[in-house]
């Protein structure tokens, strides 16, 4: 256990869907655990966090994986995420069994911006798929993108830790592929080569790796696949395991 007797701040960064759904929560406990050190959060898209990190605007960015960093950063991966397919419960895809390529090249879709982390792996993964996609609604925010996701208007292909509670409320559902897709992606923490680590941010990267089960037990969920089943079989999702997986 570190104690800090001084008071000192520590600035952290986070792309969208860690510092929406993973960091706010670890914030507020690692405060309680030392009341001296001031926790300053900033949130943006991966690129902008790792420009942060880069003019030293921050201590410790937590990112969604990209396929290359700058080297100037050192990149520890932290958890694993995963991507999933979702759309409104009225939309003429919810309920359906597996859907092709072909059907999902000819639907309306409504993703983040470029450069955030999903939407750089989702263009990725749509490219190697050759699944050309033929609408696409680009929304700042997670959260704006479920709205219009809950109209009933298109699909996203979004972190499945950022629509859980949406999918266990039945406000979403998920859309079943025929083809298996690599919907997966590292959140990794991240700080500038040249970074000294204070005792403050030393307390922090340890507080943050003793954590990873507490954050496993507290995102737990259904998985995807449970998702899925439940759907086909119009049984409302309740609980169980967790999608994200600590990386050790």
């Amino acid at each position: 256990m570190y104690y800090i007797k001084v008071i000192a701040t520590i600035r952290i960064g986070a792309s969208t869907t860690p510092g929406n759904y993973l960091l706010p929560p670890l914030a507020a406990k690692f405060r309680q655990e030392y009341p001296g050190v001031k926790v300053d959060l900033s949130i943006g898209n991966t690129r902008e966090i790792e420009n942060q990190l880069l003019i030293n605007s921050i201590d410790l960015g937590i990112l969604g994986e990209e396929e290359r960093y700058d080297s100037n950063l050192i990149i520890e991966p932290y958890l694993q995420d995963q991507l999933v397919v979702v759309c409104g419960p009225g939309h003429e895809l919810a309920g359906t069994s597996l859907i092709t390529s072909e059907i999902l090249a000819r639907q309306k879709f409504v993703l983040r911006e470029k450069g955030s982390s999903t939407r750089d792996m989702v263009d990725k993964i749509v490219q190697q798929a050759g699944i050309p996609l033929s609408e696409v609604w680009e929304l700042p925010s997670t959260e704006s993108i479920k709205q219009v996701l809950m109209s009933n208007w298109g699909l996203s292909i979004l972190s499945f830790t950022s629509v859980r509670g949406e999918l266990q409320a039945g406000y979403l559902v998920t859309v079943p592929l025929k083809e298996q897709l690599p919907f997966h992606r590292s959140i990794n923490l991240a700080f500038h080569r040249s970074k000294i680590f204070t005792p403050a941010l030393t307390a922090l990267y340890h507080f943050l790796g003793s954590k990873k089960e507490a954050i496993i037990e507290d995102f737990s969920s259904v998985t995807i696949q449970q998702a899925i089943n439940c759907q086909n079989s119009e049984v409302r999702i309740q609980d169980s395991e967790c999608i994200i997986q600590a990386i050790f």
